[in-house]
């Protein structure tokens, strides 16, 4: 009787562990793109993007209107917080979206010189 119960509890921690690796292996990776082929590139600054976790916020006036507006034209793949519009991949808080580096500095040089006081707090000035 003994015996039989031994080799139920390994056999149940065996189908656990099984179990276990099965879904540790199938997580999603939130670093990594879905996407096959060449990574798109940026139609503002003509620079590769890739994928990577941005902040999510329920609205898009971040700054005022003339940032929604600068947003749209100048850096619209920058890694700044953005809504959730479908095409992002949404873990929590976060997204997974494709981010040009030309739009992030187009962002800061906006951000030095339309809000000094947002950028300062950024550390991008002194």
């Amino acid at each position: 009787m003994r015996n039989r119960r031994t080799r139920h509890y390994l056999a149940a921690a065996l189908g656990v562990s099984i179990l276990l690796g099965m879904v540790a292996g199938c997580m999603i990776d939130l670093t990594k793109g879905r996407d096959f082929g060449e990574p798109p590139v940026c139609q503002v600054h003509a620079r590769v993007m890739r994928k990577e976790k941005v902040p999510l916020i329920s609205g898009y006036d971040l700054y005022g209107g003339d940032w929604a507006q600068a947003e749209r034209e100048q850096f619209p793949h920058s890694d700044s917080p953005r809504r959730w519009d479908g095409d992002l991949a949404v873990h929590g808080e976060h997204g997974l979206a494709y981010v040009c580096p030309g739009c992030n500095e187009a962002r800061n040089r906006w951000l030095i010189q339309n809000r000094p006081g947002v950028a300062r707090a950024k550390g991008l000035i002194d």
